[in-house]
């Protein structure tokens, strides 16, 4: 499996959306990138705005602020978005997006420079009419003679015969964590909700970890660009197309929320290109053979590159609770790095002081105590 994969297991850092690298302009500019897309979903939209070179950057994460950005519904109607976090954008909570409206995104920056993307107009949704799940025990390619377990994700669409259409697909998986801290060489004190050095450095390390003091999700997200368009399918059923590989991290079930997103020609066109540059080079984060343009550009100067694409896209959402009985004769991966839960050996200090402690599971991008909609 891709390169990516193992840094998955190893880290869990995901990101969101990954945009191409810019080998036409190296690494001597900081670029303005534009993260996000416009659906009909019942959830608050957002932008993300952000410099190639986060290290530029004030306060050295990339995150752009002080922006103004506006919403143009039809070429009449014009919605503001609100900077609810730093460097993210959001339109009103009330706001959805409606198949058959167009609209445009304008951004002005704090240095005065006004970006504007193309007029996007939103196709619309194509249901998902069967999810279907299979065990591989060598699902994951890690090298040429490693693997690792996982299941695919495979649907089944009825296309319409009335439009053409393009698809991109995105996945979301919880899985029960049961770890909330590990400590290498300290200890986990309660007091400052942190590792606490031992003042030791022990060859091999010492690695303990800490139960969660409540319920605690980890939150995976897809990784990988999967489009596709209705060429040879037009109006057909397109039968067992794989969306989703996930990793064999437990035995217990996990829930993913699949999302099947309506693309305009000019999106597909797009993410389809930087899906084949992804593939010729290894991976999304590789640096691709060309330049690749989105449809924003600076308003005063259409020659300055800008990394992103707009896109209004209608969404279906369907979950999927994904049972593992299925995957016999395998092993887990956990979700320690492929190791085996640790915990500090039960003691008292000061006496009547019972350790280890429990940790609390901290909510952030990839980690939350809230039970998932869906949860069973």
């Amino acid at each position: 499996m891709k390169k990516r994969y193992l840094a998955l297991l190893l880290g869990w850092v995901l990101s969101g959306c990954v945009e191409p690298y810019d080998g036409k302009y190296g690494n001597e500019l900081n670029l303005l990138v534009v993260d996000g897309y416009l659906t009909n979903a019942p959830e608050r939209q957002s932008i993300t705005l952000r410099m190639s070179d986060w290290a530029r950057t004030p306060d050295r994460t990339g995150l752009v602020t002080g922006a103004h950005l506006q919403l143009t519904i039809n070429d009449g109607e014009t919605l503001p978005f609100t900077e609810t976090t730093k460097g993210v954008y959001s339109l009103p909570e009330s706001f959805r997006g409606k198949p058959g409206d167009q609209y445009k995104l304008s951004i002005v920056l704090a240095d005065g420079k006004k970006y504007a993307s193309t007029t996007e107009k939103m196709p619309s949704a194509v249901p998902i009419t069967r999810v279907y799940q299979e065990f591989d025990p060598k699902g994951i390619r890690q090298s040429e003679i490693s693997f690792l377990p996982a299941h695919h994700l495979f649907v089944d669409v009825n296309d319409p015969v009335t439009e053409r259409n393009f698809y991109l697909w995105k996945w979301t998986l919880w899985e029960r964590q049961y770890a909330c801290a590990t400590c290498t060489n300290a200890l986990y004190q309660t007091s400052v909700q942190d590792c606490v050095s031992m003042n030791i450095n022990y060859v091999p390390p010492i690695i303990y970890d800490y139960a969660c003091e409540g319920d605690c999700w980890e939150i995976f997200h897809e990784e990988e660009l999967n489009v596709f368009a209705d060429i040879y399918s037009n109006g057909k059923t397109i039968t067992g197309k794989k969306v989703a590989t996930l990793p064999f991290f437990s035995w217990d079930p996990a829930l993913v929320e699949l999302r099947q997103l309506s693309l305009s020609t000019d999106a597909y066109r797009y993410f389809s290109l930087i899906d084949q540059q992804s593939q010729r080079t290894g991976s999304l984060t590789d640096t691709p053979p060309a330049a690749l343009a989105g449809n924003i550009k600076n308003v005063d100067n259409p020659n300055e590159y800008v990394m992103g694409y707009f896109s209004a896209a209608a969404v279906t959402i369907q979950k999927y609770w994904l049972q593992r009985k299925d995957a016999t004769f395998a092993k887990p991966i956990g979700l320690l790095g492929g190791r085996d839960m640790q915990l500090e050996p039960y003691h008292e200090e000061p006496p009547g002081v019972a350790r280890p402690p429990r940790a609390p599971c901290k909510l952030s991008a990839t980690r939350t105590p809230l039970r998932p909609d869906g949860w069973q």
